[in-house]
């Protein structure tokens, strides 16, 4: 019984829909267990991630606070009240997210205390930006405003006195108001009291009269209080940034523990997927394995019964393709396969008498392309499109070696001298070309053995007119070169002459021009000079401005001794040894003050005599630029003479250099003529040789002795000959 191949095919079919229904049953299982995690791991993740949103909140709002005290721009205040507005917001969906988680449910009460202490933190950012409103946002702002305000009234009030000594205790004030700025110690505050009860010591004395004392006294008083309500208001502040960062180091560690148990929460529901996923995976495995050696075990001998005769098919048609038919075609209980073997039978015996008949004509081809045109195919008993081809090649063998015959008659008659053979008549084809090529060569070898036999002679007398010509050409270049010879040496006489003159004006151009380069050196020594004795000149003036800065600063120095002796006086017997030593510095001041006077003295006369040279050392310069003008003026007239000579020279050089290539160029042509006549001889005897060897060959009856193309008397130029 047979069996058909769709029947195999569909039981294949059913086979693996079954195996499918069940891996699409388990696969639906576990997408189920998967999308239930990943719900989880979504919502963790979510939670993770608002922790890092309030995190980087919290530190944002940190940087703004920083950047705020350290530029005092209002800006950061709006951008640290949106950082902690994006911190609550945050705050209040993670409550939500936190509740629904069940491993995070302890982490609720840490979330609310992180909170009240972001708020009072928060808070007192509030208090301190208030606080540093207070002491002003910049110098004319605030309390710091008022500050400088009064400082700057005390101190143009304390100018109109005119007396130093308070100017100095304000100043002293100021010195310790930005010291405590840069410090903020407290110290400095007892320091500047201390100040302000020095200046209220002084005595009455120093004010034109009570009113002026009460005035600015009531100034200091004012600046006093002023520069004591921003020291409280600045230990304030300092008070808040400490509480400040004292709030940020509470909730910070809340923050990194709220996030760790998010993290920890997050890798355990991952860990629980990876279990899930992996039990999902062994079932799905073990299920796809049983169905697999099941489908595996049936198509296994389904195919068996398929590929077995297919094989074997394969086998006999690998064996038709390399000509090899010894094997016979396999039977099967396959209906298609039965029939394929069939079909195949058939093409084996036709392709056994093909093959037998592409032997016989790969053979007689060979045999061909070998040069033997004699072999042929039997065709007596095949019929058919290969019979016909065997008939062909037989057909082409006995023309081919009929007219490769009659050409190798040709051709070996040819080749002997004879041109009087030619290719029997009646060739086709190829072979007839090839006659009437034949017929062609020969008549035109006839023609050019000919021409060959007329042209030897006409060489032959021509050479012997060239040596003769060539003989005596070579006499008379003998006699022109030794004319030649004898004006070279003429000039030769003449052109050493002139090339002494030309060497005598050029040492005269060189001395003259030393003469010219120490002229214009003498002048550069000229001006230098007179470029120093300006540089002495400028120097002295700036020395007199030195000196009157002396003057400028004994005089201070003397200012500074007298009030140092009025302090003195002041301190009583303390003062009395400082007193003593303001007395010395005010005396040297007076003798530094005349010394200084002295040597400018001294610097103006000698700016005098320095003038004085300078215009001396200028009138000579003029004198020695008139020299050199002159000097240049002899220097160009010598050398135009020198320019002259050496150009002179030059040419007779030129002159010279031309009759030496005379002479040897007559030297050229006599060696050239006698070599022309030994080629002309040379030439005569190859014309002798050419005669002899176009004698060898036999011309046809009707072929001329000289053709009608060429004339005795023509001559060849190259490409024709002409008459």
């Amino acid at each position: 019984m047979k069996i058909s191949v769709n029947f195999i095919f569909l039981s294949i079919i059913l086979m693996a829909g079954t195996i499918m229904f069940g891996l699409a049953g388990i696969s639906y299982y576990t997408h189920e267990v998967r999308d239930e995690l990943e719900e989880d791991v979504l919502i963790v993740e979510h939670t993770y991630q608002s922790l890092d949103k309030m995190e980087i909140d919290f530190l944002l709002a940190r940087r703004y606070e920083k950047d705020f005290l350290l530029r005092l721009d209002p800006k950061y205040i709006e951008k640290h009240a949106g950082a902690m507005q994006h911190l609550y917001e945050v705050e209040h969906t993670l409550e939500d997210e936190v509740a629904q988680i069940d491993g995070l449910n302890d982490q609720i009460e840490p979330l609310l205390e992180l909170m009240a202490a972001a708020k009072a933190y928060d808070q007192k950012f509030a208090e301190l930006v208030e606080s540093h409103r207070i002491l002003g946002m910049d110098e004319t702002d605030g309390l710091q405003g008022t500050l400088h305000k009064a400082a700057h009234h005390l101190e143009n009030r304390l100018e109109e006195t005119g007396h130093p000594e308070l100017e100095v205790k304000v100043l002293m004030l100021e010195v310790h108001e930005r010291d405590f700025m840069w410090h903020q110690d407290s110290k400095y505050l007892d320091r500047f009291n201390a100040q302000v009860e020095a200046f209220l010591a002084f005595p009455p004395e120093y004010y034109a009269n009570a009113a002026e004392q009460a005035e600015i006294i009531g100034i200091m008083e004012e600046y006093q209080h002023a520069f004591e309500a921003y020291v409280a208001e600045a230990q304030k502040e300092k008070e808040l940034r400490k509480a400040l960062s004292g709030y940020y180091a509470q909730a910070e560690p809340l923050l990194a523990a709220i996030h760790e148990a998010a993290e920890n929460e997050l890798e355990a529901i991952v860990e629980a997927t990876h279990i899930a996923s992996n039990e999902a995976k062994f079932y799905s495995m073990l299920a796809s394995a049983i169905g697999t050696v099941i489908f595996l075990g049936t198509a296994a001998l389904l195919a068996r019964s398929m590929s077995k005769p297919l094989g074997k098919l394969e086998t006999v048609l690998h064996g038709i393709i390399n000509s090899d038919f010894t094997e016979e075609p396999p039977k099967s209980r396959l209906s298609e396969i039965a029939s394929i073997s069939s079909a195949v039978a058939v093409f084996r015996q036709g392709e056994m008498k093909k093959d037998q008949l592409t032997q016989d004509i790969s053979e007689v081809i060979s045999a061909c392309a070998e040069g033997d045109f004699s072999r042929r195919i039997a065709t007596d008993d095949s019929d058919g499109t290969f019979a016909e081809l065997g008939k062909g090649v037989n057909s082409i063998g006995e023309v081919a070696q009929k007219g490769l015959g009659d050409v190798l008659s040709a051709l070996a008659a040819l080749s002997q001298g004879d041109l009087t053979k030619s290719m029997p008549e009646g060739q086709k084809g190829i072979f007839k070309e090839i006659s009437d090529a034949t017929e062609n060569l020969n008549h035109s070898l006839g023609g050019m053995v000919a021409q060959l036999t007329n042209s030897s002679d006409m060489l032959k007398n021509t050479s012997n007119e060239i040596a003769a010509a060539a003989d005596d050409a070579s006499q008379r270049s003998e006699r022109t070169s030794a004319s030649i010879v004898e004006t070279a040496g003429t000039l030769q006489t003449l052109g050493g002459t002139v090339k002494d003159t030309a060497e005598n004006s050029q040492q005269a151009r060189t001395i003259v021009t030393s003469a010219q380069e120490r002229a214009r050196t003498t002048q550069e020594l000229a001006q230098q000079t007179n470029q120093a004795m300006e540089r002495i000149e400028a120097s002295s003036g700036a020395i007199a401005k030195i000196i009157s800065m002396i003057e400028d600063v004994a005089f201070q120095t003397s200012l500074l001794a007298l009030n140092a002796g009025v302090e003195a006086a002041r301190a009583g017997e303390a003062g009395r040894g400082f007193a003593v030593v303001a007395s010395e510095v005010r005396s040297l001041a007076h003798r530094s003050a005349e010394a200084a006077q002295e040597i400018n003295d001294l610097i103006s006369t000698s700016e005098k005599e320095v003038a004085e040279g300078v215009k001396l050392v200028g009138q000579t310069g003029s004198s020695l630029e008139e020299i050199l003008t002159m000097v240049e003026e002899v220097v160009e007239k010598v050398n135009e003479i020198a320019d002259n000579t050496v150009e002179q020279s030059k040419s007779i050089a030129q002159v010279n250099g031309r009759v030496d290539a005379l002479d040897s160029d007559a030297q050229q042509n006599a060696a050239m003529l006698e070599e022309t006549a030994a080629s002309g001889q040379m030439l005569r005897d190859e014309a002798n040789n050419l005669v002899q060897i176009v004698s060898n060959f036999e011309l046809p009856t009707d072929s001329p002795t000289t053709p009608d193309f060429v004339d005795e008397d023509a001559v060849f130029d190259g490409d024709t000959w002409a008459a």
